[in-house]
């Protein structure tokens, strides 16, 4: 059962994370983490080509996972 404290931590959690992905996309971030995490990703080949390569994808994703530490959240 979720108390009223609860409920209002996961209020303001939410509005904290909705700050923080507007300031990524606005590009005012000053963390620099996702910048530096996404230039061993790019450029990503479009998905949706007709033989994808799976293995070099799941490679990105972990190294992407890996350099923003987001499993440690």
């Amino acid at each position: 059962m979720y108390s009223s404290f609860d409920t209002q931590h996961s209020r303001q959690n939410q509005a904290y994370c909705q700050d923080r992905r507007d300031l990524y996309l606005g590009g005012e971030a000053e963390d620099d983490r996702v910048d530096e995490a996404l230039t061993d990703v790019r450029p990503l080949q479009d998905a949706r080509a007709e033989d994808p390569n799976l293995e070099e994808l799941r490679e990105r994703v972990e190294r992407l996972e890996e350099a923003t530490d987001i499993n440690n959240r």
